[in-house]
């Protein structure tokens, strides 16, 4: 093949990427903003006719959500929607708790009309940063274009996983021992005081382990290394904690496999059914002495208390100024979490110590989404600006995650991407993102070089090429 042919046949095998992340898609841009404005309009109605029920709020987020449908599984937009369609849809039309809500409410039409309005600024925000061109900062090229560092991912594999196993072993012998954690892994895990170093260092053993586990056997090394490492996890699986927690891990595990999953595929089906079954098997273990596999369903949607508790908290609060944004900074003060005085660094900690201070005698919490906290720090509507500041850092990453295939940006970008929920109904601030951020950035440096090829049928081929 001549020069000519190879350089016109590169063009064309590029197009699909265009389309894929957004190059020439002036109609879908145009279409997305038409649905937001409608949404908006039908949204201010319902709050002007005080009603405003949740299936209007399901038909409306979904409807933008098609006109401008991710290619991708792991798009961050695909979780926004989830998070939005599954807390304040399905949740509220299935769950018993909310069956005899009155969506004539005012502080239920604000509640509603504050999350109409967030969705819309977070998915418009993304749609359009997971487009911004991000070859051309040279920082990024930096990380991604320096020599291929994927002769040292056994390396790193082994060490890391080393690491989560002893550390693992260190937070249980540091929080009560191995009877207590055998006893009741979900009051262990909840009193687990004296051992947060640990437990953030088997978090980030564990992702990395997972990452390069996985990577290196899709590049074609040991699979019984995989399935020993799966093993690992699932005994893990109660240290670990948290239903989020244990289903990002698996994503990491098969990153390279999930990553370029498109939105409609096997894939994401497989991706779904591993979801369920994470959420089910946390449930069970916070609840194993007391809950019946006829409880699960019923307790499962109760579990959704997002919405009761901002309109709570719209009810009972004025709007205010810096009430909680800056909660997280306490952190600083108590780093490893055993100071003697209560110290309240998370926005659902002191609103939890209010109205459920028997929750909080136990340090269990209640969760208060991200408009709680707009609204009671920046009148909710000043805040929406540093809503979309955050949008835009987790659009960029998935962007140049894509772009690049660089492992550590794929890593990092899935990480934010899986955490938003976090974010979503926690606060605009989360004080883990304290060490988290310098831990990203050590991902970055040393996995920022290492090169995912993307298999396309019988091809392999880099991203920036890829039939996507």
């Amino acid at each position: 093949m001549d020069l000519a042919a190879h350089q016109d046949f590169s063009r064309r095998r590029q197009k699909p990427l265009a389309a894929g992340l957004g190059h020439d898609d002036t109609a879908t841009q145009k279409l997305l903003w038409q649905y937001c404005a409608i949404a908006l309009v039908t949204y201010l109605l319902a709050f002007a006719f005080h009603y405003t029920p949740p299936l209007l709020y399901v038909v409306c987020i979904t409807a933008v959500y098609c006109s401008a449908t991710p290619t991708f599984l792991l798009s961050p937009r695909n979780v926004l929607y989830a998070y939005h369609l599954l807390f304040y849809g399905i949740a509220v039309m299935g769950a018993e708790r909310y069956a005899d809500f009155d969506y004539s409410d005012p502080a239920v039409n604000l509640s509603y009309l504050m999350l109409t309005v967030s969705y819309l600024v977070s998915y418009l925000t993304l749609f359009h940063a997971e487009r911004i061109q991000t070859s051309r900062y040279r920082f990024l090229r930096v990380l991604t274009e320096r020599p291929d560092a994927s002769h040292f991912l056994s390396r790193y594999s082994f060490l890391t996983a080393i690491g989560s196993i002893l550390f693992a072993i260190l937070l249980v012998l540091s929080t009560g021992g191995l009877a207590h954690w055998m006893a009741d892994p979900g009051r262990a895990f909840l009193g687990r005081e004296g051992g947060g170093i640990y437990y953030i260092l088997l978090l980030m053993s564990t992702s990395v382990a997972a990452s390069c586990i996985g990577t290196n056997c899709y590049l074609g090394k040991s699979k019984i290394t995989l399935v020993a490492y799966l093993l690992i996890l699932v005994i893990l699986t109660p240290v670990l904690g948290g239903k989020q927690r244990v289903f990002m891990t698996l994503i990491f595990l098969f990153l390279p496999w999930v990553f370029f999953a498109r939105t409609k595929s096997r894939k994401a089906f497989y991706v779904f059914v591993a979801f369920l079954s994470c959420f089910a098997l946390g449930t069970w273990f916070r609840n194993m002495h007391w809950i019946q596999a006829g409880d699960m369903l019923a307790y499962s949607l109760n579990y959704f208390s997002t919405l009761d508790n901002l309109v709570m908290s719209v009810r009972d609060f004025e709007p205010g100024w810096l009430q909680t944004t800056f909660l997280p900074f306490n952190k600083f003060l108590t780093p490893f979490g055993t100071g003697g005085d209560v110290v309240f660094y998370d926005m659902s900690a002191w609103l939890t110590s209010i109205y459920f201070p028997h929750f909080w005698d136990l340090r269990c919490t209640e969760q208060w989404p991200i408009e709680t906290d707009l609204y009671l720090s920046f009148h909710y509507i000043f805040g929406l600006p540093l809503l979309m500041g955050y949008m835009t850092i987790v659009g960029v990453l998935s962007s140049v995650a894509y772009r690049s295939g660089s492992l550590g940006f794929m890593l990092v970008s899935t990480y934010v991407t899986l955490m938003l929920p976090t974010h979503l109904r926690g606060g605009l601030i989360i004080w883990t993102e304290f060490y988290l951020v310098p831990f990203w950035l050590l991902c970055l440096w040393f996995l920022g070089s290492t090169l995912i090829k993307h298999r396309t049928g019988d091809r392999t081929s880099t991203p920036s090429t890829a039939v996507i």
